[in-house]
Order: C-alpha cells, then sequence, then structure tokens
C-alpha cells in the first residue's frame, strides 16, 4: 500500500522533470535562433537561405519539444518572412508558410504586436488585403505604438496597400511612421522609395 502511495507522486515528479528537460533545450534552440535573428535586424542585413534554413530547423525542433509556445511560432514566421525577402522567387512559397505559424502564434498570445506586424507584413507581400489584414493592421498600430520594429512592418505594409485604406487607416499608418523616423529614419526612406509611391505620407 505504501509503495502504491509513493507511486503517484513520484511519476508526477517524473513527468515534471521531463517536461522541465524538454522546455529547457527548447529555450536553449532558440536563444540560438533569437540571437541570429538579433544580430540581422540590428544589422540590417538579410541573411543568406543556408543560414536561414539551418536556423528554421532549430525553431522547428523547438516546437517540436514546446508545441504551445508562441513566441517560437513568431520567430518561426518572422524567419520565413526573412527569406522571402532574400528569395523574391519563391517569395509567395516563404510567405505562404509563415501563416500557420503566425496565426497559431496570434491564438495564443493575441496581445503582441509582433505577431499582428508579421502577419501584416506577410498578408501584403502575397497581396491579400482583406479583413484578416485590415484587422493585423489595426491591432499592430493600437498594440505596438512604440515598437520599432512593428512601426517599420506598419510602415512597409501600409505604403505599400496605401491605396486600399481608408482614412482612417492612413492616419494610423502616418503616426507609426511619424514615431519610426525618429529612431529609424534609414529604414523608413529606404522603404519608401523602393515602393515609388506619390501619393503617399
Amino acid at each position: 500500500m505504501v509503495r502504491k502511495t509513493l507511486f503517484v507522486p513520484i511519476f508526477i515528479l517524473l513527468l515534471a522533470m521531463l517536461h522541465a528537460a524538454r522546455t529547457g533545450i527548447a529555450s536553449l534552440l532558440v536563444m540560438q535562433a533569437r540571437e541570429v535573428l538579433d544580430s540581422w535586424a540590428l544589422s540590417r542585413v538579410r541573411p543568406d537561405s543556408d543560414e536561414a534554413r539551418k536556423n528554421l530547423k532549430l525553431l522547428e525542433m523547438a516546437i517540436s519539444l514546446d508545441p504551445e509556445n508562441p513566441a517560437y511560432l513568431e520567430n518561426v514566421a518572422r524567419l520565413q518572412v526573412a527569406e522571402a525577402e532574400i528569395n523574391q522567387a519563391r517569395k509567395d512559397v516563404y510567405l505562404k508558410e509563415a501563416l500557420p505559424a503566425i496565426r497559431k502564434a496570434i491564438e495564443l498570445r493575441p496581445v503582441s504586436p509582433y505577431s499582428w506586424g508579421i502577419l501584416l507584413v506577410a498578408k501584403s507581400g502575397l497581396d491579400e488585403v482583406d479583413p484578416e489584414f485590415y484587422r493585423a493592421l489595426s491591432n499592430a498600430t493600437f498594440l505596438g505604438p512604440w515598437e520599432q520594429e512593428v512601426q517599420v512592418e506598419v510602415a512597409r505594409a501600409g505604403i505599400e496597400k496605401w491605396g486600399k485604406m481608408d482614412y482612417q487607416q492612413k492616419e494610423a499608418v502616418r503616426k507609426d511612421i511619424s514615431r519610426a523616423m525618429k529612431w529609424r529614419s534609414e529604414d523608413i526612406r529606404g522603404i519608401v522609395l523602393s515602393r515609388q509611391c506619390g501619393n503617399c505620407p
């Protein structure tokens, strides 16, 4: 009887230890990939395709260990969006691959402006200007007005789809662009010049 009584808490403890080990390994894998993602963002230099694929595998391994972690899913989608910029010939393929991961990340953590910003850029790149695009624009501007990466993503998608937005949506984009100009002016000017948009803000 005593053995049976002890078995349950020991079994629960072993399960807890296994879960901690899995999440710990997943965190280490993501940490490595995240450092690379952050270095790309800071240097404004995009990775080559082989480097991107290597880090995508790390993130996918982490998700296999901790599938309900929204940060891991968000990072996968961010990397796939970066790959779309590297390889324009396969842009639509990579952007479509990003959608399931970022939608799942938003489902798990709907208050992340970064997730909404990634969804916005992916939808814009696919030229899918639909209710999901407008919802992503609204939530990215509302949840992340002071987040630099989100501001740049809003600027990129907003300028690209300027003619398909109403007055309020354009005002939200203008405000984000104005804030971004304080510390990301080079990025914003590059986006405006690359889009050749005469009617943009």
